[in-house]
């Protein structure tokens, strides 16, 4: 307002209205000057990008193309986004995308992340040697090679990877563990990196986790009608225990998701126990409880106070001490449900794995009322893979009339390889599928837990109560062309 009044007031027209002008300009510049000392380059205003962003939007609205802008070092390769997430503050994760950004590893760093996400894979190993790095990606569960790295590209590709999750690039034989964000076509992911010293260097794990619920039912887990209705009548018992179990890498965590989401939780109170340490998804209407592991803490320290909420169910994915189990035990005369998981290589192990804890076998037959157990298979392309006729001596092992069996594509001799699939990338395999074992606790198998609790007696109990085993579920995968003998004998044997 004063420099508007002194624009009418001084009889000279060219020093009011410069007073004028002084008078917005000089606010507006030390607003400018001190927003973007706070922020990174590529989020400055006024800068020479900026305007240059701001000439080229201005004409194209006319239909004129002006260059936006010169893209800065870090701002070239794929269009990812890295957002750091280990350093103790805000202003610390700011700091490390900083320096991040300036290394010469940060085009190479996203190059990586976003060619593995292409590939539809969900891990990336790197092992160091004095020569160079190995570089692995994981894809449907199966490690791949690819090119190597020479150390001038390897050690930047580090030091970000390890910058970003607020860990010490410095530091190259203790264990270190930490985790950044980054958000490739319009999908984020949380990707975890540990990396430790070893005898030849040096090995980094870096995991993605998009945090997507990849699989909303049984059926789209794999499994068959009559085992979908199965469970379902299990988890829908208004009390039980059930466990579920995979081997590790095996998709334990998600067929759990699954059976919370199958189960009726929009009619029953359910209480979800979880390992603070531990990045689960939530399932909607279960109340997720969560304790520390890290501080010592096990899912008794939560226990109690859930139980004097009287929920209808209880979900917890890890059994941990026995003090855990025998109070869930205890509920479930209460008409409680209880939900639980463990890692075992077949159902009648996950039985066993729970008396280890030094649980009653007394105390557990009464309450236990089924087992699920999932193994992963890949799938064969359905672009590319191959019927053939399976030798005799094939048919009568498997015990099945199998006209065809399918394998991914062979070379021919005498005939020009053909070009990889485009699907598949060459693979032969696309996507997992599970195969399970879905266990009815009867009478009979609870009498065996008690008085003889071996796998070879339970196996036997399990079999009569009607259960198929994998090798049985699986040969029907084959036998549908859904994957391949090789495939199926890889996973069984894990």
């Amino acid at each position: 307002p004063a420099a508007m009044l002194l624009f009418f007031l001084i009889p000279w027209f060219w020093v009011g209205y410069t007073l004028m002008v002084l008078a917005f300009v000089g606010p507006l510049t030390a607003y400018i000057v001190h927003r973007n000392s706070r922020l990174e380059y590529h989020q400055k205003v006024m800068t020479a990008p900026h305007l240059r962003h701001m000439v080229s939007d201005l004409f194209g609205k006319v239909g004129v193309k002006v260059a936006a802008e010169k893209q800065s070092a870090a701002d070239k390769g794929p269009p990812i986004n890295l957002t750091p997430l280990g350093g103790a503050s805000d202003q610390v994760n700011q700091a490390n995308l900083i320096v991040a950004r300036q290394s010469p590893g940060f085009v190479t760093t996203k190059e990586v992340i976003a060619d593995v996400i292409n590939r539809r894979g969900d891990a990336v190993m790197l092992e160091y040697s004095a020569a160079g790095a190995g570089v692995k990606y994981q894809i449907d569960g199966v490690w791949h090679d690819m090119p190597p790295r020479d150390r001038l590209q390897a050690d930047p590709l580090l030091a970000v990877l390890k910058k970003l999750a607020g860990r010490n690039e410095a530091e190259r034989r203790a264990k270190q563990e930490g985790r950044f964000g980054a958000e490739f076509k319009g999908i984020k992911y949380d990707v975890r990196i540990v990396s430790q010293g070893v005898e030849s260097g040096e090995r980094a794990l870096v995991s993605l986790d998009d945090k997507k619920f990849a699989f909303k039912s049984f059926a789209e887990l794999g499994m068959r009608d009559k085992l979908v209705e199965q469970v379902k009548e299990l988890i829908g018992r208004p009390q039980g225990f059930v466990l579920f179990s995979a081997l590790p890498g095996n998709g334990l965590s998600t067929l759990f998701n699954v059976a919370l989401r199958e189960s009726d939780r929009y009619m029953r109170d359910y209480a979800e126990i979880q390992d603070a340490q531990k990045s689960e998804r939530e399932v909607e209407n279960v109340h997720v409880h969560k304790y520390d592991s890290a501080k010592g803490e096990t899912p008794m320290k939560l226990l109690p106070e859930i139980i004097r909420t009287y929920p209808n169910a209880y979900a917890l994915r890890d059994l941990v001490d026995a003090e855990t189990v025998k109070t869930l035990i205890g509920q479930v005369p209460e008409e409680r449900l209880v939900l639980a998981s463990v890692k075992a290589k077949e159902a009648v192990e996950a039985l066993l794995r729970v008396l280890v804890l030094k649980v009653s076998a007394k105390e557990f037959a009464p309450v236990i009322s089924g087992v699920v157990n999932m193994r992963l298979v890949r799938k064969l392309c359905d672009e590319c893979k191959q019927a053939y006729a399976p030798p005799a001596e094939i048919v009568k092992q498997l015990g099945a009339k199998i006209e065809a069996l399918y394998r991914p594509p062979q070379p021919i001799p005498g005939e020009k390889p053909k070009p990889p699939c485009e699907k598949c990338a060459g693979i032969g395999y696309y996507g997992r599928t599970g195969i399970f074992e879905v266990l009815l606790v009867n009478d009979a198998v609870r009498q065996t837990l008690i008085t003889n609790p071996k796998l070879d007696a339970l196996r036997l109990a399990a079999r009569k109560a009607g259960m198929r085993t994998l090798q049985e579920e699986g040969i029907l995968l084959a036998a549908k062309g859904v994957t391949s003998l090789p495939e199926l004998m890889r996973v069984l044997k894990q």
